[in-house]
């Protein structure tokens, strides 16, 4: 079996450099050093202060790109980045099915308009000002246009178990914009607080949320070592429950057919996990920069020196779906 480079990297390709590369891979260390100590709010805001400045930067070179007639794919790359450290910090505190919620829209099943640029927002002040008094007040927050998770609200509070969204006001007067907002807002906090939501996301009747039966379970280390063997071999995989197999590549020429060894190449599902990061659209999955907590990994998956591969072993996993009568 032959892949072609640009099917594991789609269309575009990480630059190997870039000058806020140090500050986002410092603030990756940084954020997991936070994980240890969450009730250090002083440092959560200190974080942010840093995500907005870098943030800034880069859209000022998004900006400066286009007014160039430049193609500013290597600094919206580099942003996103940055807004998926953000991401990191609400999923240190909110559980990921909670901070789904936040994702998609209240009234069909598509994702949410993300925020725009943090640059030339009038309310920004206002954001972080709010911000600001959450923390002062003992309460986690985050500014939701650090984030592409977080897309009701300008600031989102962190304190309890469901995601508190909070809509900061510019001005006195409502346009049809902000009654819209606020109408979704008040929407999505009713069913987070109920459980229950009638004619939500397009679905007739009522919908009913649920707490999960059992416990996350992670696989992080597995993917961190698989990531350690790469780099000396150059190739390395591992199974996960069976049907699902990862294969990690950190070759230039690795062996195909060894990581897919085993496989009808007809009947497996295969995901470019770099085209995911890469085409900027992670979503409401666990931040990449979260498991990855080596921060030599992380660097060389933003740069795009390791490429991960997901392989889904239909038959098997029809098996294992069909031994709990389940097609």
């Amino acid at each position: 079996m032959v892949i072609e480079p640009e099917e594991l990297l789609g269309e575009f390709d990480p630059p190997d450099s870039n000058r806020l590369y140090p500050e986002l891979f410092s603030l990756h260390r940084e954020i997991h050093g936070f994980s240890e100590d969450l009730d250090n709010l002083q440092r959560l805001l200190e974080i942010q202060k840093r995500l907005i400045t870098a943030v800034l930067d880069a859209e000022r070179e998004i900006k400066a790109a286009k007014s160039g007639d430049i193609d500013p794919k290597e600094w919206q790359y580099v942003r996103y980045n940055f807004l998926c450290l953000g991401d990191s910090l609400a999923f240190l505190y909110i559980d990921r099915f909670a901070l789904k919620q936040m994702f998609f829209n209240v009234d069909n099943d598509n994702p949410k308009q993300g925020g725009g640029f943090l640059s030339g927002q009038t309310g920004l002040a206002g954001e972080v000002s709010l911000l600001i008094e959450a923390i002062a007040r003992g309460v986690p927050a985050v500014l939701c246009d650090l984030t592409t998770v977080l897309r009701f609200g300008d600031v989102c509070l962190l304190g309890a178990s469901d995601p508190v969204p909070i809509e900061v006001k510019s001005s006195k007067t409502k346009d049809a914009r902000a009654k819209r907002q606020k109408k979704k807002i008040d929407t999505l906090t009713k069913f987070l607080e109920t459980d229950q939501a009638t004619d939500f996301r397009g679905v007739t009747g009522t919908t009913f949320r649920t707490g999960f039966s059992s416990p996350p379970r992670s696989f992080d280390n597995l993917l961190e070592a698989a990531i350690s063997e790469a780099v000396s071999q150059g190739t390395s995989t591992f199974e996960v429950d069976g049907c699902l197999k990862f294969g990690v590549i950190a070759d230039g020429k690795p062996d195909y057919d060894a990581l897919f060894s085993g496989m009808n190449p007809n009947r497996t599902l295969v995901n470019f996990v770099n085209q995911i990061k890469t085409n900027m659209i992670w979503g409401c999955y666990v931040p990449y920069a979260l498991s990855l907590s080596n921060s030599d990994h992380y660097e060389m998956f933003v740069r795009g020196e390791i490429i991960i591969i997901s392989l889904l072993d239909m038959a098997d996993f029809e098996a294992k779906l069909a031994s709990d009568g389940v097609t």
